[in-house]
């Protein structure tokens, strides 16, 4: 999912825009809030039992944060992000689909109800560049990708999208699309499987997820 995303699958992943179907605006509002490094309050137990998409969205972010907690406990690495936004494309004959900036986030249930649940940055834990698909997409394209660049990739990350977009133009990596409305994570593989064509595309699309990086 690092690398090549298609599909949230339950347990995995949950994309953020399911929350226009709670409440609209929601989605964006929420996005807003995590880039800030402020929490994100979803829903609470009440409203739950009273809307049928906010309690399947509570059941999916749960079922994220026990697969997430079962995996720290056996290999000690934790990889839940907010992925936002994504880099679609084909490199080198190699087709991703991958978030560019890796939003630390936890997911927070309330004292009172398992309804209850929040999005919550943790203290001090700056977003980063998704450096496996950097550094993928750099060695299908027969870049070179030094440490410096890395280290560059996640002080431009925290800035923002359009710092990194813009350094990777800067290296020959343009990208079509914008950034100007928070998009569904659809299901493309029908359209990407007749890709031909090195290209790099941005999509305006987050998705809460487990993204390793090792």
């Amino acid at each position: 999912p690092s690398i090549r995303m298609q599909i949230c699958r339950p347990g995995r992943a949950v994309d953020l825009h399911e929350l226009e179907g709670v409440s609209t605006g929601l989605a964006e509002r929420t996005l807003t809030l995590l880039r800030g490094g402020k929490r994100a309050r979803l829903f609470d137990a009440a409203e739950i039992g009273t809307h049928d998409t906010a309690r399947r969205v509570a059941q999916a972010l749960l079922q994220l944060e026990r697969e997430r907690s079962t995996r720290y406990e056996e290999t000690g690495a934790d990889d839940l992000y907010l992925g936002y936004p994504f880099v679609t494309g084909l490199a080198g004959g190699y087709l991703f689909r991958a978030p560019l900036i890796l939003h630390p986030v936890r997911i927070e249930r309330g004292a009172r109800g398992a309804g209850a649940v929040s999005l919550v940055p943790p203290p001090d834990a700056a977003p980063v560049a998704n450096q496996s698909a950097l550094r993928l997409i750099f060695h299908r394209k027969g870049y070179s990708y030094p440490d410096e660049l890395a280290e560059k990739a996640d002080e431009l990350a925290a800035v923002g999208p359009e710092a990194l977009l813009a350094e990777l133009a800067l290296i020959g990596l343009g990208t079509v699309g914008s950034l100007d409305r928070l998009l569904p994570f659809g299901d493309r593989r029908e359209e990407l499987a007749e890709w031909r064509d090195d290209r790099l595309e941005v999509e305006e699309c987050a998705v809460l997820g487990l993204f390793p990086q090792s």
